[in-house]
């Protein structure tokens, strides 16, 4: 005969409801589970993606794209003012706003096509105003692997049906020569 003092925990039984659960770890769900590994995998991806945007070279940045459109606007601006014969204006390029930047070779050299909008301040003798919004669509071609940029204008050749580029150096004018 047992003693009540001695009497085991196997003899006990409790009904299931009354048993505690074992204590979950913090992903134990499933649900729980696929967020961590998706939140994990889009931290690696911003991740990857941060350390190959710093490789290589962005492109022009907005300064070059500003002296290439005063470029343009220039020679647009001698070739009006020789055609009505008055003085040519003096004139300033402000906000430039990049809306696209796609890469692309021309003859043979790294170039980029630039679009976007900017703004320009013309003066004339008499009279100044301002031009705003307006659009241009330009080609950057980078001088083998240094930091000389040229203008690069299409030219169609009509008998032939193919393009050549005319191209102009852009001149950094803070650039100190040597």
């Amino acid at each position: 005969m047992r003693s009540p003092l001695t009497s085991t925990a196997s003899s006990v039984l409790l009904p299931a409801s009354l048993i505690p659960p074992f204590p979950q770890p913090v992903w134990g769900q499933p649900w729980q589970q696929r967020l961590f590994k998706r939140i994990v995998a889009a931290l690696m991806l911003v991740t990857a993606l941060l350390c190959l945007t710093g490789c290589g070279k962005q492109g022009p940045d907005s300064k070059l794209v500003k002296r290439a459109i005063a470029l343009e606007f220039g020679q647009a601006q001698l070739e009006l003012s020789q055609q009505l014969r008055t003085k040519v204006p003096t004139f300033q390029i402000e906000r430039v706003a990049i809306a696209e930047q796609t890469p692309l070779r021309i003859e043979g050299q790294a170039a980029y096509r630039i679009q976007g909008q900017y703004d320009a301040r013309v003066k004339f003798p008499d009279q100044r105003y301002r031009q705003e919004d307006n659009d241009f669509d330009l080609y950057l071609q980078q001088q083998g692997d240094t930091d000389t940029w040229r203008l690069a204008i299409p030219q169609e050749d009509a008998g032939t049906a193919s393009q050549t580029w005319q191209t102009y150096i852009l001149v950094d004018p803070s650039a100190k020569s040597t």
